[in-house]
């Protein structure tokens, strides 16, 4: 059976990331997915004696289709895609529709979706016919556009790591800030930057570490 690896924001338990992330799986993924007989698989419902960093980069490696849902702008999800990307296998993204993607993926089709109840069948019909488009041409390679100045994949994958980690840190020193709150409009040019200009990102990340 294929297998297709779900990509999203987990969040804690009953947290409001945990509860739009379980009905996007529930009422959109799984019931489509299971028409084109896929395995659905998502992170935290591995059942799994080895890291669960093993088992996620296993599946982003093997699994014929990836799935990255990039609402909340999760840093872990980023880096997951960008993953997918750079070994150029087949991923399809979403958002919710209330939600903007932070980093230019004009050229990629991006599914929209919401609890609407309108929303919920665009969202199945729209993935359907990506289904299908690939059951013709085969889950082999990513149709995300590239330029003749991108980043070979190894290089890039050591930066994502590295960016990764980054990211990490930057979040973790917002979080200790108790009188600010950081909008997501702040972090999206470092996401952009992040993706478009790794050798950029990292420099600014170093001047910041100066200042802390």
């Amino acid at each position: 059976m294929k297998k297709c690896f779900v990509v999203c924001p987990i969040g804690a338990d009953n947290s409001s990331e945990r509860a739009q992330s379980d009905s996007l799986l529930k009422y959109i993924l799984e019931p489509v997915l299971n028409e084109f007989d896929f395995e659905v698989i998502r992170a935290d419902k591995i059942n799994s004696p080895s890291i669960i960093t093993d088992d996620i980069l296993k599946h982003l490696n093997e699994s014929e289709l990836v799935i990255c849902d990039m609402s909340s702008h999760n840093p872990n999800v980023f880096y997951e895609l960008g993953y997918r990307h750079a070994i150029n296998k087949t991923c399809i993204t979403m958002v919710h529709k209330d939600e903007s993607i932070p980093f230019d993926l004009s050229q990629h089709r991006t599914i929209k979706y919401s609890k609407d109840i309108d929303d919920v069948e665009k969202a199945k019909n729209h993935l359907s016919e990506m289904l299908r488009t690939y059951e013709n041409d085969g889950y082999n390679e990513s149709d995300i556009s590239t330029n003749n100045n991108q980043t070979s994949n190894g290089e890039l994958l050591r930066h994502l790591i590295d960016i990764k980690s980054e990211v990490s840190d930057l979040k973790e020193s917002l979080n200790n800030r108790p009188s600010s709150e950081i909008p997501n409009e702040a972090i999206a040019p470092l996401m952009t930057m992040m993706f478009e200009d790794p050798d950029k990102f990292q420099k600014v990340m170093s001047i910041a570490q100066e200042f802390n």
